[in-house]
């Protein structure tokens, strides 16, 4: 047994990261967008010109548009975990800098040809395995079907394993709710 545990982690910390490429039109302007995540980068392409790109040091997770916002225009959702929390406009009891690595969600939306930042969060404590977008429980409005892995922390890859957690969050004027 417990050789097939060592197996298993071992084949979760070497597998290789997920691929997602996604064409629609997101902005419904007539013309295709292509997103796509590789090797923890994000590309947006627009008639084969680089529209946007995720930060060099962000390590993007998961990818998924949907109209999480009900606008009726599609957004972006990343997972990915970076250092720092706040960015250049931390809050006002914070003192140097913030160098944590931690896990966030970031929502942008596709605005005349540029991806503008709709809503990001400050670090996940309970840090985002996976991310889907439906009508969960058939309001006509969507949800995230969020699963968490254990609080971030020594030996999170290894922990991550053996705890996993679903919720499922709805948007509420600027943000997501908990729903259940």
């Amino acid at each position: 047994m417990l050789i097939a545990l060592v197996l298993t982690a071992l084949y979760h910390l070497t597998a290789s990261p997920p691929v997602v490429i996604i064409t629609c039109d997101s902005d419904n302007d007539g013309q295709l967008e292509t997103y796509q995540l590789a090797n923890e980068q994000v590309t947006v392409e627009m008639d084969d010109t680089t529209i946007w790109q995720s930060e060099p040091g962000w390590k993007v997770t998961d990818l998924v548009l949907a109209d999480v916002d009900d606008d009726g225009q599609a957004e972006m959702l990343l997972v990915l975990w970076k250092y720092g929390s706040f960015g250049i406009s931390r809050p006002m009891w914070m003192e140097g800098e913030d160098r944590e690595y931690s896990n966030h969600l970031f929502v942008y939306r596709l605005v005349a040809g540029r991806m503008k930042p709709v809503w990001c969060s400050s670090a996940i404590e309970y840090p985002i395995v996976h991310l889907q977008v439906a009508d969960y429980d058939g309001d006509g409005r969507q949800e995230l079907l969020v699963t968490e892995g254990p609080s971030a922390g020594l030996f999170y890859s290894i922990r991550s394993l053996f705890y996993q957690n679903e919720t499922i969050w709805q948007w509420q004027d600027w943000g997501f709710t908990l729903v259940e």
